[in-house]
């Protein structure tokens, strides 16, 4: 390797690192702003119809993200990011303000806060795929060790750290819980600064865009001649095809953790003086959970990347047997009034076989579609997954989750269990039609 090779590659180290430290700085102040209003939450303070009510806002944002990207991908993605992180420095600095003048709005201003900030998730999620592509034309490794860095690094600090802290912040007051977020943007805004000026990759359009709005002209020439049937056909195409990868598989495990998600957390926490405390141990717990399961179930995939489709049924069943668990223990609560903590064992088994469906479940893809089918699937899959958690969040709401999670215990425990049926027809079809193909 020559002397400039290796300065670049050095280079490139440098900005990923610093790149990836901005994202986990943002992320943890993001994290913490939620975790302290889950704790009002628990608290009281807040009525739980906010946790369904935010999650349909985040979700409709991020099921617009084929239309939010193409205005994202036109500009480079650190400049992206160096504006994502200065906008949520000025309204964390601003709401500080509002909030240390007249504390009788804090709450008010910290739910507008979050409300403002909801798309800059996105639109850094965006920018940093663009960066992590525009990398690979230098380093593909890189890409490689960002995705990891990324995917380990959110769950720490977000739900190891953030949401655990900004709950036990709740009761120290909200100016801490903002002045916390104003730093976190501050030092994500210098990091993805400092990114930029260290190395910036070349970021230009795909070489073949004419071409392809050639295509996608032509394809709307054919449209105009076709019926409508045919049409939608043609759009519901991914919807029926490719087995256990299919996006409404996405969806259904969206619906299925939604129903309970965030309620139950809640109900564990309880009422009262510690329940602030008592809901970042259960963030806590879930949070080390989602930081350990990617990274077993990213080293069995690289042994034998086969197992990421095959072993999507054990992943589920193991899901499965999280809801007896959650089940008995919140029965036994109400007959003889143990400690809803017991809950948590089988909420962490649950949650992080979930979070392994969802990994096995993209990867699969990535091993298995072609590059222009994955982006018909993927564009689906957000779609549907964005909609399964809204009608979970709202399922479990009017369930009264967090009240009496039973009813939607048992909601899920019965999803669940179809999905694993669904997953074993599927492979049964797939296998009979591969046969018959040889």
């Amino acid at each position: 390797m020559t002397i400039d090779k290796r300065r670049i590659a050095a280079a490139i180290r440098r900005a990923q690192l610093l790149m990836i430290g901005g994202l986990l700085a943002a992320y943890l102040g993001a994290q913490i702003v939620e975790g302290s209003v889950s704790g009002m939450i628990a608290l009281g303070v807040i009525g739980v119809a906010w946790l369904p009510a935010y999650q349909t806002l985040t979700q409709v944002e991020d099921a617009l993200a084929v239309l939010v990207s193409k205005g994202v991908e036109r500009r480079p993605p650190g400049a992206v990011l160096v504006v994502c992180e200065a906008c949520t420095l000025l309204l964390a600095l601003a709401a500080l303000l509002v909030v240390w003048l007249a504390p009788a709005w804090a709450v008010p201003v910290i739910i507008a806060y979050l409300v403002l900030t909801s798309i800059f998730p996105l639109l850094a999620d965006l920018a940093e795929e663009f960066y992590l592509n525009d990398l690979a034309r230098y380093d593909a490794r890189a890409t490689i060790r960002g995705n990891v860095l990324m995917t380990t690094g959110i769950s720490a600090a977000g739900l190891i750290l953030g949401r655990p802290l900004g709950a036990l912040a709740t009761a120290e007051g909200l100016l801490l819980v903002l002045a916390a977020a104003a730093a976190c943007a501050l030092l994500a805004l210098i990091l993805r600064w400092a990114s930029a000026r260290t190395f910036s990759p070349d970021h230009a359009l795909d070489e073949d865009e004419e071409p392809r709005e050639a295509a996608a002209s032509r394809e709307a020439a054919e449209d105009s001649r076709i019926g409508t049937r045919t049409r939608l056909r043609r759009l519901l195409r991914p919807l029926r095809a490719h087995g256990a990868l299919s996006p409404l598989i996405s969806g259904w495990v969206s619906l299925i953790t939604g129903i309970v998600g965030g309620y139950l957390a809640l109900w564990i926490a309880g009422h009262g003086a510690r329940a602030g405390e008592r809901l970042s141990l259960v963030l806590l717990v879930t949070g080390v959970a989602a930081t350990v399961v990617p990274v077993l179930v990213g080293h069995a995939f690289r042994r034998r990347p086969e197992r990421a489709r095959s072993g999507l049924r054990g992943l589920v069943a193991v899901a499965c047997s999280g809801y007896p668990l959650m089940l008995l223990s919140a029965m036994l609560h109400g007959e003889y009034g143990i400690d809803r903590l017991w809950t948590l064992a089988g909420l962490t088994v649950m949650n992080g076989a979930w979070l392994a469906v969802s990994f096995a479940i993209s990867t699969a893809r990535q091993l298995e579609l072609d590059g222009g089918e994955f982006r018909r699937v993927i564009g689906w899959t957000f779609s549907l997954s964005a909609l399964g958690a809204i009608a979970g969040a709202w399922a479990g709401y009017a369930m009264s989750a967090a009240a009496e999670p039973l009813p939607a215990l048992g909601v899920g425990a019965v999803l669940s269990a179809g999905l694993l049926g669904a997953l074993v027809v599927l492979e049964r079809r797939r296998r009979r039609s591969g046969a018959v193909g040889r």
